[in-house]
């Protein structure tokens, strides 16, 4: 679930580390981060909305042409939400989001305190940060500070600056205020100084912490004043940015080098401060010769080596091809309470077919229970990240809209499934991690029954796909966004895929193959691997009196509305019904007496033994419970090795690889086709 906050704000005090010797811990490599998004600066992709806040004062005017006097980004394009380890965090770890020119961070999920990562002081000191005095060794990175990412670029590296980079209040430099800018800077870290320098470039600021000297175009960019967005609209003539909370203190004097700026080698004066990287090209125009360099996009590819950020641009989603399916005049809706994006999600759902249903109906009608797949689970004001105030999943969802004129569909054929909702004209609601970040879901129960948990747990709706991705409502912030393909189903697969078509009563009828599954069995379905072991519904939920029944491939479940909530699902008695009259066959004959086997379990109810692969498969499977008795010994039927069970039949196919070789027989599909 992500939080809906309302401000964020700095401070100074505590945003940057004490200088200082910090303790060093060698620790075990980080969770790795998977694809990334193509990034994109719209307000739906913010990881929490102190974030947006944050982002969108000074960078909203420079996205929308807005920026008076213009301006470069300081934040840039996004790159990547995640969740970081970090020792003092909730749950040790903690929310962050990657731009072009530096990372947000939120360690404390109930504040809206914001930070700045000290990104370069990591970079160049070869230390990844975990905790207030915990750090991950990792060699310093010889990417470029300036110009291209060419391997022949001859601009000073993070791993250059590691020799002479005051990290531990080493490395001073006398003030030296008044005096031009004549020191360079090449690759190999050799410090010279030119007569004849690129621009005249003035030292005019001492920073006394550190003890170096910060010049003229620098500092001036520092305090530039210009449009940001505040309050809802643009406001001139405003300071755009604390330097110490965005740009840290200088770690370096700034020097002249030469770098490679598309292909071509170019002068650039370039300095290192705690969190970001500022570059003065004498020949860039006006508005763009002071910039920051793209010390977020550095981070993350040195942190997460192997798995490279997007192209450096700001990536739009491509147009739609003639594969693509988007649903026109789509509302969009922020949500209401800190922690309810599935009633806002939902809400969203009901509003596009012209019914909308309020959030506070959806409090109103579900109860508050420890197990979201029956209730909501803890409290919708509570603070974003863990998992005790926590979300609610899609059945009770679907049970509270089908009383109120909805039909609905709990969706199981993974992304072709999604796709043909689309296709069909309908949305479909879906649970991710926040922000497509990252997640570490496991199973907690409550009142005999197992669900998945995953801090950072959200819902968006899913309105359109086309060959490259699907377009997305994100209800935290009421915004659009576009996701790949790859980044898409690597966080859908955090909650088996867990998904909610729904339409007025009367207006669609579904169809094969993609049925949905009951609202009374997805539970079971999702965290029982139902599409291997059950396969996929072949036809829609059946209500006769109390008993809500379905048939999947290999089985039909079972659930009496009149028992209580937590009773265990049943399998329907589709091995007895489909082998009645067969009693008198051998294979079905009870046995005389026990066979004292070792090897064989016998069963004193139906005189019946269960040995092997087939024991191994119905004890590892849930057994009694789910499959009941034997009630044949192994024959050979129809050139398989079967063997049939009060709810099933067990088949070996010996041309399956090992591990998958027993399956369950189409018991489901061969009742469905008696009837």
């Amino acid at each position: 679930m992500i939080a809906f906050l309302t401000s964020a704000r700095f401070n100074p005090g505590s945003f940057y580390r004490r200088l200082g010797l910090a303790v060093l811990m060698l620790l075990t490599p980080l969770l790795a981060l998977a694809s990334v998004a193509p990034p994109t600066a719209q307000a739906g992709t913010f990881g929490s909305a102190a974030f947006a806040t944050v982002w969108q004062r000074a960078d909203r005017p420079v996205e929308s042409n807005q920026a008076q006097p213009g301006r470069s980004w300081l934040w840039g394009p996004s790159l990547q939400i995640a969740s970081e380890p970090y020792q003092e965090g909730f749950q040790q770890q903690r929310l962050v989001q990657y731009f072009d020119k530096g990372r947000l961070e939120r360690t404390d999920p109930t504040s809206d305190y914001v930070s700045s990562g000290l990104l370069v002081r990591e970079l160049i000191g070869g230390q990844i940060q975990l905790g207030n005095t915990m750090y991950q060794l990792k060699a310093a990175p010889p990417i470029a500070l300036a110009g291209d990412y060419a391997g022949n670029n001859p601009s000073p590296t993070y791993q250059t600056l590691a020799a002479f980079a005051s990290l531990n209040n080493d490395h001073p430099t006398p003030d030296q205020t008044g005096q031009n800018v004549v020191q360079t800077l090449n690759k190999a870290g050799q410090i010279s100084q030119t007569i004849t320098p690129p621009a005249l470039v003035k030292l005019v600021q001492f920073e006394s912490t550190l003890k170096h000297n910060i010049p003229d175009v620098f500092w001036a960019f520092m305090q530039q004043r210009g449009t940001v967005w505040q309050d809802g609209e643009y406001v001139l003539n405003q300071l755009l940015f604390n330097w110490q909370e965005v740009v840290g203190l200088p770690l370096t004097e700034p020097y002249w080098t030469t770098a490679l700026v598309s292909g071509l080698p170019r002068n650039v004066l370039v300095q290192a401060f705690e969190r970001r990287v500022l570059t003065f090209t004498p020949d860039n125009p006006d508005p763009f010769k002071v910039e920051m360099g793209n010390v977020g996009r550095h981070y993350y590819q040195w942190r997460y080596e192997g798995r490279s950020a997007p192209p450096p641009s700001d990536v739009a989603p491509p147009r739609p091809t003639a594969d693509s399916v988007v649903l026109a005049n789509f509302p969009i809706y922020s949500q209401q309470h800190n922690l309810s994006c599935e009633y806002a999600a939902t809400r969203m759902m009901t509003a596009f077919w012209g019914q909308p249903i309020g959030e506070a109906q959806f409090i109103r009608e579900i109860p508050v229970q420890p197990d979201p797949h029956v209730g909501y689970r803890g409290d919708i004001d509570g603070p974003f990240g863990g998992t005790w105030d926590y979300g609610i999943y899609a059945e009770p969802i679907a049970k509270m809209l089908e009383t109120h004129g909805f039909k609905t569909k709990l969706l199981t054929g993974g992304l072709e499934s999604l796709k043909q909702e689309l296709r069909q004209g309908r949305p479909v609601q879906v649970w991710i991690i926040a922000g497509f970040g990252y997640g570490n879901p496991f199973t907690s129960s409550y009142d005999g029954l197992n669900f998945k948990l995953a801090a950072g747990e959200h819902s968006v709706d899913v309105y359109g796909y086309d060959n490259h991705g699907l377009y997305i409502a994100d209800p935290a912030y009421g915004g659009r966004s576009y996701v790949s393909y790859a980044t898409f189903m690597r966080n859908w697969d955090y909650f088996n895929e867990m998904a909610l078509s729904i339409w007025p009563d009367g207006v669609f009828q579904p169809s094969g193959p993609n049925w949905g599954v009951s609202p009374y069995f997805y539970r079971y379905w999702l965290n029982s691997n139902g599409a291997a072991l059950y396969g996929l519904p072949i036809a829609p939920p059946q209500a006769e009196g109390t008993l809500v029944t379905q048939y999947f491939a290999r089985a039909r479940l079972e659930y009496d509305r009149r028992g209580p909530y937590n009773q265990p699902i049943a399998l329907g008695m589709l091995g007895r019904e489909l082998t009645a009259g067969r009693e008198h066959e051998t294979p079905f004959v009870a046995l005389s007496q026990n066979p004292n086997n070792s090897n064989s379990l016998f069963f004193q109810a139906t005189f019946h033994t269960l040995t092997g692969g087939f024991r191994t498969f119905w004890e590892q499977q849930g057994g009694l419970e789910v499959f009941g008795y034997p009630i044949s010994q192994e024959f050979v039927e129809n050139g398989l090795t079967v063997q049939y069970f009060e709810r099933a039949r067990f088949e070996y196919h010996p041309d399956l690889p090992e591990g998958t070789k027993v399956t369950l027989g189409r018991v489901g599909a061969e009742r469905l086709n008696q009837k």
